[in-house]
């Protein structure tokens, strides 16, 4: 195995762990999931460079007679990107103590504020920090606020 292929081999693990974590263990993790949110894809356009970068190292292996196990850990990595781009949903998961937001969890405590802007975009104020969430579905910033208010009484 060359640097090459472990270094592929490692950015694929840890791409695909990632993952792993975000979409199975957050449900699983710090308690029973009390409300799931759907939020808004973030713009492919970084994604979409990844992935037209790694099909084009994929092509030049192929054409030029490359390792297979290279060939094996880019088509990998290619769909990992795919994945993660395009098919992938994001959620927002509120649990009892704080809520996952990707891979980042926030206890509830940490919240200083919370502002929705005119877009309805909500804005979470985490001191020096604020982090903007942004729901498919209007009506779901309802089930937050509700969701919110019951936690904090």
């Amino acid at each position: 195995m060359s640097l090459t292929d472990a270094a592929l081999l490692l950015f694929t693990v840890c791409l695909m762990g990632g993952l792993f974590f975000e979409q199975v263990l957050t449900s699983w993790l710090k308690g029973k999931t009390l409300l799931r949110v759907s939020l808004l894809r973030t713009k492919a356009t970084d994604s979409t460079i990844f992935i037209v970068l790694v099909g084009i190292l994929l092509y030049n292996n192929v054409v030029s007679a490359g390792s297979p196990l290279t060939n094996w850990l880019l088509s990998l990595l290619l769909l990992c990107g795919i994945y993660l781009a395009w098919i992938r949903r994001p959620v927002l998961l509120f649990k009892p103590a704080g809520l996952w937001y990707g891979m980042m969890y926030i206890a509830y405590s940490r919240i200083q504020q919370l502002n929705l802007s005119e877009d309805g975009v909500l804005v979470v104020g985490l001191g020096e920090r604020n982090l903007l969430i942004r729901v498919r579905d209007i009506d779901s910033l309802q089930q937050i606020y509700h969701t919110l208010s019951t936690l904090r009484a």
